[in-house]
């Protein structure tokens, strides 16, 4: 079978099978234009439909250095990995969040000092360890009496140009100043430094101080590159999904969460915890299938995320299913038959591809899909009335319709009328 191509949010290989089915039922099947069937005539369940996501890889991450004590934001850049599950590094966990479909961002642990591989889980598997996915952790402890313990502003646009005023003792023994592992151009001016921004996608960025002495110092507080400039914004979020009727716990990661008074979904408030400026957690309410977006108030400001939550129908956890298509009947040929037999029909409409099972008031029949908009059963013997006739997919969505079984038996002998005498005289 020809793999599947990788696309961001969902994949599915589907190999059309036919579905036996019992011998009488197939001696009817070429009165309906589909030709001769062969093979041994058995019922069983057809195959359901296998979700399946790309590999995840790791191309580069920004910075590639931090020290050992943990802290460093780290943008990570590749493909397929918008379904992270786990990050680590060296071997220990990281919290991270989700930017988009090919980008990460997570947050080194506590760690020796050495070299060590970044890897990032999905249903798709688990990254490869290559030279780009590497990190190196350096020693924290520079020479005494350094320290970078004030910063403003701490926040300017993504083009920047932003210059940033940090205050600290012993700065005037810095070496360089570097913004997630790149050198910027500064100062040192009355017990200050001065470091101008540059351009920088959207997001939190490390800004180190490497003492002439050695070593690397970190920023009080990471610098935040804001799309409008502004005081408050969302960066990325994690989970990225979840099912319709809410209670999806949802990690928000931005900028100027401190006073955040509101925080909605497609203009529904949602409950909500401010864990620090750059964290907020939240539980989903309740909301149809769809793409959704989130919005964080402060009083007088306000960012949303656009686009960036998705509710799914249906919800397979540890294995999302996104963008769920239901199925659809519009007909059923013939619409009714006699109930002394069996009948050959034919369903169309469309999204029946991934068709798990197919049942005619609850009892289930074989059938054979013959493309997404076709499938062929037989209707089994049953009483006179109507019935209903539903298609479950492999999503466990469903569509159903109706079938007449008539009552086409004999009249039975006639009562004996005085004005016309016996009926068979």
């Amino acid at each position: 079978m020809k793999k599947a191509n990788t696309h961001w949010y969902l994949r599915r290989r589907v190999a059309i099978a036919m579905t036996a089915l019992p011998v009488a039922a197939l001696a009817l099947m070429p009165a309906l234009g589909g030709g001769s069937f062969a093979g041994t005539a058995r019922a069983e369940e057809p195959e359901i439909a296998e979700v399946q996501f790309g590999q995840p890889a790791i191309s580069s991450m920004t910075p590639t250095f931090g020290p050992a004590s943990g802290g460093t934001i780290v943008t990570v850049y590749g493909a397929n990995l918008g379904w992270a599950t786990n990050v680590a590094v060296g071997g220990a966990w990281a919290s991270f969040s989700v930017i988009n479909e090919n980008t990460i961002q997570l947050v080194t642990p506590q760690h020796a000092v050495g070299t060590y591989y970044v890897q990032a889980w999905t249903p798709g598997g688990v990254t490869e360890l290559t030279a780009s996915a590497l990190f190196t952790y350096t020693s924290s402890t520079p020479d005494a009496g350094y320290a970078v313990t004030g910063m403003t502003p701490r926040y300017g646009p993504t083009t920047g140009g932003t210059v940033v005023m940090f205050t600290g003792t012993n700065l005037w023994n810095t070496a360089n100043v570097t913004v997630d592992g790149v050198n910027v151009p500064w100062i040192w001016s009355g017990g200050a430094i001065y470091a101008t921004m540059p351009a920088h996608a959207k997001g939190l960025a490390n800004v180190s101080f490497h003492p002439a002495a050695g070593g690397v110092v970190p920023a009080p507080y990471p610098f935040a590159y804001t799309n409008n400039g502004g005081v408050l914004d969302i960066f990325g979020i994690s989970p990225s999904y979840g099912p319709t009727w809410g209670g999806t716990v949802v990690t928000l990661n931005g900028f100027g969460f401190s006073y955040a008074d509101g925080v909605f979904v497609d203009g529904v408030p949602a409950t909500y915890s401010v864990l620090s400026d750059n964290v907020i957690q939240l539980v989903t309410p309740a909301h149809a299938a769809g793409i959704a977006n989130i919005t964080v108030y402060d009083g007088a400001n306000s960012t949303t995320a656009v686009n960036l939550f998705t509710y799914t129908d249906f919800y397979y956890p540890g294995n999302p299913a996104v963008g769920i298509i239901r199925p659809v009947l519009t007909s059923i040929t013939p619409d009714n038959g006699a109930a002394v037999g069996t009948h050959p029909v034919v369903l169309r409409g469309s999204n029946l591809t991934e068709t798990k099972s197919i049942t005619v008031d609850g009892v289930r029949i074989p059938f054979v899909r013959i493309s997404d908009s076709e499938l062929w059963l037989t209707m089994p013997l049953h009483i006179p009335g109507l019935v209903t006739v539903t298609v479950y997919n492999s999503n466990g969505t469903t569509a159903s319709i109706g079938f007449r079984y008539n009552d086409t038996r004999p009249e039975g002998p006639k009562a004996y009328d005085p004005s016309v005498g016996y009926p068979w005289k």
